[in-house]
């Protein structure tokens, strides 16, 4: 009782693994990879689950054939799998016997090895022989080892899809009912090493001919053998298996969007629908990405931006934000893969709206002058903003956190946010402002000004932008040096006073 329901529960957990093969690789053969194996006691012969050799063999001869397969260790490269199923030929009453794996079930009819009675068959009344399908796949792909003693001998993989009915591979070449055949994969190879040697792995890729009469898809009838001829070969060769993969050529399609309509700044989600088989987990490939992109303002993907992406093999959709880019209603959206490399269908184009910023302006301090040009703006607009000095008062520069931008009067940029700019200015109430009346080099400086003047100074004095005093100095004379290298980059105030009257002279350190 206890391995009964052991068993149920190892079924129900691969029958969960096969359900998300399914979704995400399209119908697949169970067992796929030969790492679940089964012991049938009655018939005392162990095989991977759901796939079946000599041991579970019917016909007159089935008691003569044994089975021809067993659990190996080898695997194919960089396989996640730690087991592989070992084909291998036995020799029946003086005759070759092929080495044999199916996932339907074998016949044992006839003592010829091509006679008729010898067959691969599907049984659809024991589910266990037998492998529903209902979707034709565009190829089949599959690892193996065949080591051969001869170089010319050839093994074979064929995979039939057929309609409703049981099924028949025959040893002579022939199938039947041949009105249910659908379409075929099939390759013969020749060895990977000789027998008994390295174990050299090839990965097969077989397309499926759509060449039946019959269109109705219902199950798929798979086989392995050690040669592609009956009763040939040696007993000494065998025949690898692994990592099995039945391939549904993928499609990429954008589904719609919810608006046509976005500003810069605003989200977008992007759905799309995949199907088929991505990223092959047979062949080691890189895990798929489904990317969005948008288009120049032109609808061109010459050089497209990237919106967002995700990674995976199956339907999905992608969050982004619509960049800062200029307004326009030409702009397309698209999704594009990586593993394999598609460009969906469904390109879609968008309007991207103007986005608008407040510009604000204020003078610093206030009854220093008037500044005008402030206001609501389009993204990518251009702004002016002037300021202008009233009497008593001179202009000093525009700043925006406390930063210089502007050392001009009239204040010129493209709008691409919000932005708070201050015009400073400085009173020059009581002061001679008279710039010939001192000569300051070199202006911009970086450490060291030279000051040389038309009258005998008494003092000088260092402000910044907002009028704090920096430093202050005490001089008699018409000719001064003033270290100013500790000051950093930026604009200052200096100012020459007379007794009199002072000066006062805009000065840039550079660096």
């Amino acid at each position: 009782m206890k391995r009964f329901f052991t068993s149920i529960l190892i079924l129900l957990f691969f029958g969960l693994i096969s359900l998300n093969l399914n979704a995400q690789f399209g119908p697949q053969i169970e067992n796929r990879g030969f790492e679940q194996w089964t012991s049938r006691d009655e018939l005392s012969v162990s095989e991977p689950v759901h796939w079946h050799s000599g041991g579970t063999a019917t016909g007159t001869f089935s008691g003569f054939v044994s089975s021809q397969i067993e659990q190996s260790s080898q695997t194919r490269p960089s396989s996640s799998g730690t087991k592989s199923v070992r084909v291998y030929p036995s020799s029946v009453l003086g005759i070759t016997a092929n080495g044999n794996l199916t996932n339907g079930r074998m016949n044992a009819g006839s003592m010829s090895a091509t006679g008729t009675g010898n067959y691969n068959y599907t049984q659809r009344a024991q589910s266990a022989f037998n492998s529903p399908i209902s979707q034709l796949p565009d190829s089949l792909t599959v690892w193996v080892c065949f080591r051969s003693q001869s170089t010319s001998d050839k093994a074979q993989v064929k995979a039939v899809v057929h309609g409703d009915a049981d099924y028949r591979l025959v040893a002579d070449g022939t199938e039947d009912p041949a009105n249910m055949h659908v379409a075929t994969a099939a390759l013969s190879f020749t060895r990977t090493s000789s027998a008994g040697g390295a174990y050299n792995w090839r990965r097969l890729s077989i397309p499926f001919n759509n060449n039946g009469p019959c269109t109705d898809v219902r199950y798929i009838l798979m086989t392995a053998t050690t040669n592609e001829t009956p009763g040939s070969g040696s007993t000494n060769d065998d025949l690898f298996v692994d990592d099995l993969l039945l391939v549904y050529n993928p499609t990429l399609t954008m589904s719609q969007l919810s608006a046509t309509q976005f500003n810069a700044g605003s989200s977008i989600t992007i759905p799309f629908t995949l199907t088929g088989t991505m990223s092959p987990d047979n062949l080691n490939a890189s895990a798929n990405q489904v990317i969005a992109q948008l288009s120049d303002a032109n609808g061109n993907f010459n050089s497209p931006t990237e919106l967002g992406r995700t990674t995976t093999n199956t339907s999905g959709s992608i969050t982004a934000q619509i960049p800062n880019v200029s307004a326009g209603n030409s702009y397309r959206v698209r999704v594009v893969s990586t593993n394999y490399p598609m460009i969906g269908t469904n390109i879609q184009g968008i309007n991207i709206l103007p986005n608008t910023y407040n510009i604000t302006a204020t003078a610093d301090p206030s009854q220093g002058g008037t500044v005008i040009g402030a206001g609501e703006y389009n993204q990518g607009a251009s702004c002016t903003l002037t300021a202008t000095a009233n009497t008593g008062y001179t202009f000093i520069n525009w700043t925006e956190n406390g930063a210089q931008v502007s050392s001009q009067a009239e204040y010129t940029f493209s709008v691409n946010g919000n932005r708070n700019l201050v015009a400073h200015f400085i009173s020059t109430v009581g002061v001679k402002v008279d710039m010939t009346s001192a000569n300051i080099y070199p202006n911009p400086f970086t450490s060291v000004v030279r000051i040389t003047t038309e009258r005998t100074a008494q003092n000088i004095s260092v402000y910044d932008v907002f009028g704090r005093l920096l430093m202050q100095q005490p001089v008699s004379g018409m000719q001064f040096e003033i270290d100013l290298s500790e000051l950093s980059p930026g604009t200052y105030l200096l100012q020459v006073d007379y007794g009199d009257s002072r000066s006062t002279h805009r000065i840039q350190k550079t660096n």
